[in-house]
């Protein structure tokens, strides 16, 4: 290719896939770590999610380090059973997955056999994963914290 063709071809190319790059999905993705009581990851869980709207279940296993991930997930409220064995089954219900936000959900398995259940209150963090701000109440930060104390100190 020439040089005047490459003049007019990267500029075009790159506003192509910068409008590429920013574009937002419509789908959510659900992410975790899965421990035991002492702190220590879990690989081999089984974790199964349910939409509580559609029904539709997707599911999982934790790998080595313990993290498991569902991507492509339709927004919508779900339903989180994970299971492994000598541990007790661990569930929680209505954990609301947003589009183009990962949604974090990490589990605690406690000793017990497999038929056990322990329930689990959802909480959803609600982080903003573009800019890293939750949503919420906005923290003054130019007043106290840390930084505002030892520029006092001085």
């Amino acid at each position: 290719m020439s040089l005047k063709y490459f003049r007019y071809f990267a500029p075009a190319a790159l506003i192509f896939a910068s409008g590429i790059l920013q574009a937002q999905t419509s789908k959510g993705i659900l992410s975790g770590v899965v421990r035991d009581s002492t702190g220590a990851v879990v690989s081999g869980a089984e974790v199964i999610v349910t939409n509580q709207d559609t029904h539709e279940i997707r599911n999982t296993i934790s790998r080595n380090d313990g993290a498991y991930s569902l991507e492509a997930l339709t927004p919508g409220r779900y339903s989180v059973q994970m299971k492994h064995s000598g541990f007790k089954t661990v569930e929680t219900n209505d954990l609301v997955v947003n589009a183009s936000i990962v949604t974090s959900f990490d589990a605690t398995f406690t000793v017990g056999g497999v038929s056990d259940t322990v329930q689990v209150e959802a909480v959803n963090s609600g982080i903003n994963t573009e800019n890293g701000q939750a949503r919420g109440r906005d923290l003054d930060t130019s007043t106290s914290g840390p930084a505002h104390l030892y520029s006092q100190s001085r």
